[in-house]
């Protein structure tokens, strides 16, 4: 079975060489760089060893040293050409400029995984809701997410409130400890991060992980599949928790939450305090719905209780895994060894490339074939996000 999947890799690997190969001008919009060119006063960014970035500090880790730069086509970047802002009116052509948007992403994201648009003129968060209108796919709920998110306008959100800016985020697929999932995931730089101050997005390659993995672990996987839980407290009891029911399920009434759990096949059961505790079990490996690829895709190291351990806002170390916020198990309900937790997170973050992102930069992320991370950072950076179902 590994065997299969490695060999849907290394076809899946030439097809992208040769679409590289094949591609050449796109137009007037814009100008595709293959790879991202950082500025060349960027300073290494440390990951083994690094403050409130999980695994990072534990003995014998793997983790690299600092955060490589991102590969080819990893992003792919497609900057707007200057000449086309100046002959055209974006704001009032949006529909035509988000077209040709939309026509990079239909005919590439499926083979680089992530694409990385540089310099749209959006500005703001009003006109980004419009512009991911006029793109036209539909738009994705972020019903029973895991960490707390505002909504700023009509389907675009904060990236998360839960985790404090100086807390790095490992790489995780958006929302795989759930069936339903969005198909893409899209950040707009709002705010960027001072350079040197952190705040790096990380992107990472799901086809690239599962090379590196041990075989040996992911066919364990494979057989048996993983079981999410997690434990979201009342807003009324709790409510500086880590995230809470309401705020995941946007209602205020227990039925709405258990009808929802109960049509998408969670058990669950209520706490005395108003907690509610849900569990699922999923398959490690998901089917690429365009290109057909079976693709590891899970969250099974950020949804961990381990992920706490190195966190600026700690939950107490002296109680069960399954009391805190998420965990994670084998799908038979056997705990996940430390060992094991510690080399998915090693070849996770051995296989991300990072960046600043720059104002009215827009990545859009094949969900299923690219993993998204964050850098910690102390200074103003916000990023706002939109989620897709196509």
């Amino acid at each position: 079975m590994i065997t299969s999947v490695v060999a849907v890799l290394n076809t899946c690997r030439w097809t992208r060489l040769n679409a590289i190969r094949r591609l050449s001008s796109v137009g007037s919009v814009f100008t595709h760089r293959e790879k991202l060119v950082l500025p060349p006063t960027t300073a290494p960014v440390p990951i083994a060893w690094r403050k409130w970035l999980t695994g990072s500090t534990l003995s014998g880790n793997k983790l690299p040293s600092v955060l490589a730069t991102p590969s080819v086509n990893h992003p792919a970047v497609y900057e707007v050409n200057d000449q086309f802002l100046a002959d055209t009116d974006v704001t009032s052509n949006l529909s035509n400029f988000a077209r040709e948007v939309r026509n990079v992403l239909d005919s590439n994201l499926h083979i680089h995984g992530c694409i990385l648009f540089r310099g749209i003129p959006i500005k703001d968060a009003r006109r980004l809701s419009s512009f991911i209108k006029a793109l036209g796919y539909k738009r994705a709920s972020y019903e029973a997410g895991v960490v707390s998110r505002d909504d700023v306008t009509d389907g675009v959100m904060t990236t998360t409130d839960s985790d404090p800016p100086m807390c790095s985020i490992e790489p995780h697929n958006e929302m795989a400890y759930l069936e339903k999932f969005p198909s893409k995931i899209m950040f707009y730089c709002d705010i960027p991060a001072k350079p040197g101050y952190g705040g790096e997005t990380g992107v990472t390659s799901n086809r690239e992980v599962l090379q590196k993995l041990n075989p040996s672990i992911v066919e364990k996987f494979d057989k048996l599949g993983i079981t999410y839980s997690s434990r979201k407290s009342s807003k009324l009891t709790s409510p500086e928790s880590y995230n809470s029911w309401q705020q995941a399920f946007r209602t205020n009434e227990r039925r709405d939450v258990e009808t929802y759990l109960e049509e998408n096949n969670h058990g669950y059961q209520w706490e005395e305090d108003g907690t509610l505790v849900d569990w699922r079990t999923l398959p490690a490996f998901r089917n690429h719905p365009t290109t057909g690829e079976r693709l590891w895709f899970n969250q099974i190291t950020i949804h961990h209780a381990s992920y706490f351990l190195d966190h600026p806002e700690p939950e107490p170390t002296n109680q069960p895994s399954k009391m805190y916020p998420l965990h994670t198990t084998y799908g038979d309900g056997n705990e996940i060894e430390d060992e094991v937790i510690q080399h998915i997170r090693d070849v996770n973050w051995g296989s991300t490339g990072g960046f600043q992102m720059q104002k009215d930069d827009f990545l859009v992320m094949d969900n299923m074939l690219s993993m998204h991370s964050r850098i910690g950072f102390n200074c103003d950076r916000r990023l706002l996000v939109a989620l897709t179902d196509d």
